[in-house]
């Protein structure tokens, strides 16, 4: 529910330098589990019943009631830009089904961005909102990328990779994409960089898409219709978490704080722009970024500013706070 107040400091601190954060936010990964599971739970139930299964329009039923939970849900968390993109982008989708259409996902992506900015134009400017597009947007263009590479592949080779070979380099491949997009972003906002996400992803992150949080909504939802039922699930549900919990602190205790020492934003943010520049493959838009990496090169190295800034840091324990003069 993107409730967080029951973690301790500790345990956020190990999400933090494993780089498993994300995992606390609800975005895309959770919209995605709960919008696919209660689609094909209710496309099921359609096609279960012969009435519905004869008029032919079992999928776009499907589709209306799931944009309906989609938005109860969304409605009942605590949200953020991450939260409302995934909405959105499921909801481009699923009114595509509605209507017998299927949408290009990097202009779905691009309508949501603008909807939301329409809504509210100083968003632009939240870590959420750019952390947030700018990951999916790189593992949009990486997916592409790599649809192209396997394909090119099995023609000169004439060998298929076989789904599991293709699911351990989608994994391998979007998780370096999505680390090398948001990892300027993420030293520009916080001042931290986890080289050790780049592989405790790999292996935690199908854990809790494939099994805690899909766990976690299946208790959740027992405990709504049924105590007893909840109750039956509890010990279950408990050992997973605790069991996924421990490895998070596990790793935590093995590598190095993620802390480090911040950079400019607009350095963070056009060293970002330049990877989904290459990912994208496109020579113009690689020279468009390296112009606007120059441009914001040389204005980050003018005269220093001549306003007094404060700066409050969230410490965990009392307040710190950093006055910086002209």
């Amino acid at each position: 529910w993107g409730e967080r107040r029951g973690l301790s400091f500790a345990m956020r601190d190990a999400f933090v330098d494993t780089g498993l954060a994300h995992v606390l936010a609800i975005s895309g990964l959770h919209m995605g589990i709960v919008a696919w599971s209660f689609y094909k739970l209710v496309l099921f139930m359609l096609l279960v019943s012969p009435r519905m299964r004869n008029t032919g329009f079992p999928t776009r039923w499907a589709a209306g009631v799931t944009l309906f939970v989609v938005w109860v849900f969304v409605s009942s968390i605590v949200t953020s830009p991450a939260t409302l993109r995934a909405a959105v982008v499921i909801t481009f989708f699923l009114v595509g089904s509605l209507l017998g259409r299927r949408g290009d996902p990097l202009r779905t992506l691009a309508w949501a961005a603008t909807l939301l900015l329409i809504v509210d134009p100083s968003v632009a400017f939240t870590a959420s909102f750019q952390l947030s597009f700018s990951a999916a947007l790189g593992i949009l263009l990486a997916h592409r990328g790599l649809m192209a590479f396997i394909q090119d592949y099995e023609q000169k080779t004439w060998t298929p990779l076989g789904r599991f070979r293709r699911s351990i380099l989608s994994l391998v491949t979007l998780n370096a994409a999505a680390w090398c997009v948001t990892t300027p972003l993420c030293l520009a906002f916080f001042g931290q960089i986890s080289f050790a996400g780049l592989l405790v992803n790999l292996g935690l992150l199908p854990l809790a898409s494939l099994v805690v949080i899909p766990v976690a909504f299946v208790y959740t939802a027992a405990t709504v219709i049924s105590p007893g039922l909840g109750e039956f699930l509890s010990e279950m549900t408990d050992l997973i978490l605790s069991f996924f919990l421990d490895l998070v602190d596990g790793w935590a205790q093995l590598i190095p704080s993620s802390q480090t020492a911040a950079i400019g934003h607009l350095v963070g943010l056009s060293v970002t722009l330049i990877v989904l520049a290459n990912l994208a493959r496109s020579t113009r838009a690689r020279r468009a970024s390296l112009a606007v990496l120059l441009l914001i090169g040389s204005l980050h190295t003018s005269s220093p500013s001549e306003s007094l800034r404060v700066s409050m840091f969230d410490v965990g324990h009392g307040d710190a706070a950093l006055i910086q003069t002209p």
